[in-house]
C-alpha cells in the first residue's frame, strides 16, 4: 500500500494525518495486543477471575513496552503514534477500560519525557563543560597572585570582581563569595592554605575599596598589581620600611588629634585600650594599664607642646627611653605652665608622680 495521508490535517506536509504504510507499522500489533488481552483484564479488574497476578505482569509488560514505543519515536522524531490516530485511539480505549489507562501513559511519559530527559542532560553537560572553563579560568587567575611580584600585568588586569570575600568555587566553578555587608571567619592551622587560598584572592578580586591588614608583605607582593588596576594603592608600616613601586607610603601621627589635655588622654586610652582584659577575663593587670594610660598622656601632651605641630621623634624617643623623659618633657611643661596652657598644671602634676616612682616600676610602666 502506497504511503498516504487521511483523516484529520490530511493536507500533505501537515501534522496531524493518519499514516498508512510501512512507517509504524507496528502499531497494528500493538491495537490487537491491546484488544486481545482485553476480556481477561476486564474478569480480573471486575473481580470475576482468581488470577490477578497474571492480569498485573500483563498490565506491567504492556507499560514496558509502550514506554519503549513512546522513547523509540521521540529518538526518531517521529509523531505521536507515528501518526497512527486510529489505531492509537483504540488502543488507548481498550487499556483505559481495563488497565485504567496505564499503558497510554506510560506511552506518554516515554514519547515526552525522553526529549526533555535529553534537554536536561545536555544542558547539564554543558553546565558541567562551561563550569570547567571557568574553573580552571579562576585557577588560572588566581595562580597570578601568588607570583612574587603579584603577577603579569596584563593577566592581572582580567581579574574578576567578587565582593564579600573570596573563598574558592564550587563542583559548577561558580565563585563562593560571602555576603558583602556580612562578615566571614575563616579557621585553619598554619600553613592550611588561608593567605593564599582566601585572603589574597578576596584582597585582589575586591571591587571597591579595600583595607588589609597583616603582618605578612606577602599579601602586598601578591596583591598590588592587581589592586593597581582599581586605583591608588597605600601602604602603612608602621616599622618605616620603604613601599615598593607604584604604592604610596601613608604615614600616622598621634600627635595630629592632640589638641589639648583632654584629646591627649583620649588618644591615650585608645591606645592602651587593646591590652585591657575584655569582658569574662582577669583584670587582675588593668592597674598597670593604668599607669600606662596616664604617662602616655603626659608624654603625648608634651609632645605637642614641644613645637609647632608637635614633635614625633621627641614621643618616640621618650617612649623608648622613659628614665630620661623627666628633665625634657618637664622643661616642655614649665614652660606651657608660664604661657598658662589648659591642662599644663595637671600634666605636669602627672608627670611628677611618675619620676617620681622606683626605677624598676617606672620601667614596668613604661613596657
Amino acid at each position: 500500500m502506497n504511503d498516504r495521508s487521511w483523516g484529520p490535517s490530511h493536507n500533505p506536509g501537515m501534522p496531524g494525518g493518519i499514516h498508512v504504510g510501512k512507517t509504524g507499522g507496528y502499531w497494528w500489533g500493538i491495537a490487537a495486543g491491546t484488544l486481545i488481552t482485553a476480556p481477561l483484564l476486564i474478569r480480573t479488574t471486575t473481580g470475576q477471575s482468581a488470577d490477578g497476578q497474571s492480569a498485573w505482569l500483563v498490565i506491567a509488560a504492556m507499560s514496558v513496552a509502550a514506554v519503549a514505543v513512546g522513547i523509540g519515536e521521540a529518538r526518531h522524531g517521529m509523531r505521536l503514534a507515528s501518526g497512527r490516530w486510529v489505531l492509537f485511539a483504540v488502543a488507548t480505549l481498550a487499556v483505559l477500560a481495563t488497565a485504567w489507562g496505564i499503558p497510554a501513559i506510560s506511552y506518554l511519559l516515554g514519547y515526552y519525557g525522553w526529549p526533555r530527559y535529553v534537554q536536561r542532560r545536555q544542558r547539564s553537560k554543558t553546565a558541567v563543560a562551561g563550569a570547567g572553563r571557568e574553573l580552571k579560568n579562576e585557577k588560572r587567575l588566581t595562580a597570578t597572585l601568588f607570583n612574587t611580584y603579584g603577577g603579569d600585568r596584563a593577566a592581572v588586569s582580567n581579574l574578576p570582581t567578587r565582593a564579600g570575600g573570596y573563598f574558592g568555587v564550587n563542583d559548577r566553578g561558580q565563585a563562593i563569595t560571602a555576603a558583602a555587608r556580612g562578615a566571614a571567619l575563616v579557621i585553619g592551622p598554619p600553613g592550611s592554605g588561608k593567605t593564599q587560598g582566601v585572603i589574597m584572592p578576596s584582597v585582589a578580586f575586591a571591587p571597591a575599596a579595600c583595607v588589609s591588614t597583616s603582618m605578612k608583605a606577602e599579601v602586598l607582593a601578591a596583591t598590588m598589581t592587581a589592586r593597581q588596576q582599581r586605583g591608588r594603592c597605600w601602604l602603612f608600616d608602621p616599622g618605616g620600611g620603604p613601599p615598593p613601586a607604584g604604592v604610596i607610603a601613608l604615614r600616622w601621627n598621634p600627635l595630629c588629634d592632640v589638641i589639648d589635655w583632654d584629646a591627649a588622654r583620649s588618644v591615650a586610652a585608645r591606645l592602651t585600650g587593646p591590652v585591657r582584659g575584655g569582658a569574662g577575663t582577669s583584670h587582675d593587670g588593668d592597674h598597670w594599664v593604668d599607669r600606662a594610660e596616664t604617662w602616655l598622656s603626659v608624654l603625648l601632651y608634651a609632645a605637642r607642646l614641644s613645637q609647632p605641630g608637635g614633635d614625633i621623634a621627641a614621643l618616640a624617643r621618650w617612649c623608648m627611653s622613659p628614665t630620661a623623659t623627666g628633665p625634657e618633657a618637664e622643661a616642655v611643661l614649665i614652660v606651657a605652665q608660664e604661657d598658662r596652657i589648659d591642662g599644663a598644671d595637671t600634666a605636669a602634676t602627672l608627670l611628677d608622680s611618675m619620676l617620681s616612682l622606683p626605677d624598676k616600676e617606672r620601667e614596668s610602666i613604661a613596657s
